[in-house]
């Protein structure tokens, strides 16, 4: 495995200000009218959980055939040990804890459907969707409340048919779900309260379960990333799309004739350029690639204790870091 040089937005989108080979009015596609659908499972929340079944993506995943991987249970030097009350009375809050141990104990595993492109915390109100349909159609993905104004491009009507939950999108990544859905998984707070109240030990060796718990799970997974909060992958993955609309402005107003030529009589307002879910989708794929493949790069990282595992990895000799790319496609 390889920790890369950090992904820098312009190998998505170049200085080239059109490409027929790569400019979206240039495919030939069929328009739709379809609404853009709700990111399902909401897994970019900070305590955000896919469902048993994956939720819309992770079933689309499986009826396209892309299945989680076999491993379902990793093997640590852990026992469980106690489970510890805090909070307040009225609040009660439980916290499983773990002992090191010199006999190996077998934990469920579980994935979890990542989405390449997250749809709330990159694609929404990102500089991309008003070139994704009309209206009606980006209505869920416009800003929230108090942020910048957004309306689309887009004749009525009209739409690229995207799908954030499609199966281009998402990916089986390992994740701690198995564990916290039965509320084994050590939460922050409650590892603070063993420490200051309880037992300094005690806290320092069920925080030190959940890395030895990553590491097994990435391991077991084939060398996937390990799945949870990914605030700094999703800012990234936001960057490029809000590239790729700043790009998609110039082409429509300066630089692509047949966008230009479709714009409206006295609004700016264009035909869809239908060959964009295809290079969202390319976008996914290389994304993909460097969750799941042997070049991993920063901040691309879907957890921070992924993150702390690559850099563990990297110190002892196990990982090297240099300044591989990985599969990366141009979208623009």
């Amino acid at each position: 495995m390889e920790i890369g040089e950090e992904v820098a937005v312009s190998e998505f989108v170049s200085e080239e200000l059109h490409n027929e080979k790569t400019c979206p009015w240039h495919e030939i596609g069929d328009a739709h009218s379809q609404k853009m659908l709700l990111q399902n499972p909401d897994d970019d929340a900070v305590g955000g959980m896919a469902a048993t079944d994956g939720g819309v993506l992770g079933r689309k995943m499986k009826a396209a055939k892309n299945l989680e991987p076999a491993a379902d249970k990793v093997s640590l030097l852990f026992k469980k040990g106690e489970v510890v009350t805090y909070g307040t009375v009225k609040r009660p809050k439980l916290i499983q804890t773990y002992a090191e141990d010199k006999e190996e104990e077998e934990y469920p595993l579980q994935y979890a459907p990542h989405h390449l492109i997250p749809g709330n915390e990159s694609l929404k109100g990102s500089s991309v969707v008003p070139f994704m349909g009309d209206d009606n159609c980006i209505a869920d993905y416009l800003p929230d409340k108090g942020g910048p104004a957004m309306s689309s491009y887009i004749k009525k009507g009209y739409s690229i048919g995207y799908d954030v939950n499609a199966a281009e999108n998402g990916e089986w990544l390992p994740s701690p779900y198995a564990l916290s859905n039965c509320n084994e998984w050590p939460a922050d707070l409650g590892l603070k309260y063993l420490k200051k109240r309880k037992d300094d030990v005690l806290g320092e060796e069920t925080e030190a379960f959940k890395p030895a718990y990553v590491a097994a799970a990435i391991e077991a997974s084939g060398g996937r990333q390990f799945h949870m909060r990914h605030k700094p992958y999703s800012d990234k993955a936001r960057a490029i799309l809000q590239s790729i609309g700043e790009r998609l402005a110039v082409m429509a107003t300066e630089s692509c004739s047949i966008a230009m030529e479709s714009k409206a009589e006295n609004e700016d307002r264009f035909a869809p350029p239908l060959g964009l879910t295809a290079r969202l989708n390319s976008l996914s794929e290389s994304l993909r690639g460097l969750l799941t493949k042997s070049v991993w790069r920063p901040p691309l990282y879907t957890d921070s204790l992924t993150q702390d595992y690559a850099d563990e990895m990297v110190g002892i000799g196990k990982f090297t870091r240099s300044k591989a790319k990985g599969s990366v496609t141009r979208i623009l």
